[in-house]
């Protein structure tokens, strides 16, 4: 049996059709109801456009420049706590570093240099104080010198130039006596009082917390204009007393001439340089004489190395020969002759030119700490 609206099979009894639900005609569901057309499969119907209402689109907002302003402040605030973090950090890590700088200078710089002291008379943790007192003696010692100085540069001018009598000569030795060589200021203020003029300085040269006394002289031929400024003469305190580099060639009269071993000072030129190495030269000339002399200087202590000397030999066969003194590494060498002042010249310059001035020596000179004795 077979439905008649869409042909499908249905079994024998059946009141609808398993497939589409119709009913079956003449079955027992069919009795009493009245007879409707089965709706047709696949049918179209007639689609509706509803049209429905759209919202209305949103316009965008433009924000004001005054409401760019308020979110550049509230981006600016909501940054502020982190620059004042990092502020901070810097601001206590800088002081920090103060801190440790000043610790190390107050504490571990003063233990470090303390204990890197050589053990001797000033050691100890009144170092400085007994330096101080050390210096003290020092300057009382060089106010002495320097008032040597001053009595005899007033005698010079007061005597005039070329004074050869004997009072003169009594005058101008009595401030001399007992005090060490003062160099060649004496000889040539003696001679032409107008035209020399001595200076001192008192400074550390060795640093060792106690000063030493410089002498220089000014030539000036015409009032006011310098012709030559030199260091003439250089002072230390040891011993408790001061004394003179020439000390250190040996004992004679204080205007003239110093010997020992036969080495001389002597001549109108003396000058005293600062060298390399921490040596102390001491040059001097004079016609057919001439002589360096070469100084260690530390720890107040003096102490002749290298000299070479100078000297025309008069008792020689040959004419215009010269003796040959020197002194290497603090050992006397054999004496040697030389003929010729030429040659005599070169062995001296070779000899000097081991040592060379230093910059500090023109630096000294230079200074404007210098005080004139008068």
């Amino acid at each position: 049996m077979f439905c008649t609206n869409c042909g499908s099979k249905i079994e024998e009894g059946a009141c609808f059709c398993g497939n589409c639900g119709c009913r079956i005609a003449g079955s027992a569901a069919d009795a009493g109801y009245e007879q409707y057309p089965a709706q047709p499969q696949n049918v179209a119907y007639p689609q509706q456009n509803v049209q429905y209402p759209l919202e209305a689109p949103v316009a965008p907002q433009r924000s004001s420049f005054a409401s760019f302003l308020t979110e550049r402040r509230q981006i600016g605030r909501a940054m502020v706590p982190t620059f004042a973090i990092i502020l901070a950090a810097m601001l206590a890590a800088a002081g920090t570093a103060y801190a440790l700088c000043k610790v190390y200078q107050v504490f571990v710089a003063p233990a470090l240099e303390q204990k890197n002291e050589p053990a001797g008379e000033y050691q100890g943790g009144s170092n400085k104080e007994t330096v101080s007192a050390e210096n003290e003696k020092a300057h009382e010692a060089y106010d002495g010198i320097i008032d040597v100085y001053r009595q005899f540069g007033e005698l010079c001018d007061e005597m005039g130039a070329e004074s050869g009598d004997d009072e003169s000569t009594e005058k101008l030795e009595n401030p001399l006596a007992g005090q060490s060589y003062i160099g060649p200021y004496a000889y040539n203020k003696s001679t032409g009082p107008e035209y020399f003029e001595a200076y001192y300085l008192e400074k550390d040269l060795d640093g060792d917390g106690t000063d030493e006394l410089f002498i220089a002289q000014e030539y000036s031929y015409r009032e006011g204009v310098r012709d030559s400024f030199s260091l003439v003469n250089f002072y230390y305190f040891e011993d408790g007393k001061a004394k003179s580099i020439y000390d250190n060639i040996g004992d004679g009269m204080a205007t003239a001439t110093l010997s020992k071993d036969g080495f001389l000072i002597m001549g109108e030129w003396q000058a005293i340089e600062l060298c390399d190495s921490g040596k102390i030269a001491l040059r001097t000339r004079q016609d057919r004489y001439s002589a360096s002399y070469y100084f260690d200087y530390a720890g107040g202590k003096m102490s002749l190395t290298d000299a070479l000397q100078l000297n025309c030999d008069d008792s020689s066969d040959e004419e215009d020969s010269y003796k040959v003194m020197s002194i290497e590494n603090g050992k006397k060498q054999s004496d040697q002759t030389i003929v010729g002042w030429q040659s005599a010249g070169a062995m001296r310059d070779e000899f000097d030119a081991r040592y060379q001035a230093l910059s500090e020596n023109s630096k000294l000179l230079a200074s404007h700490d210098w005080a004139k004795i008068e």
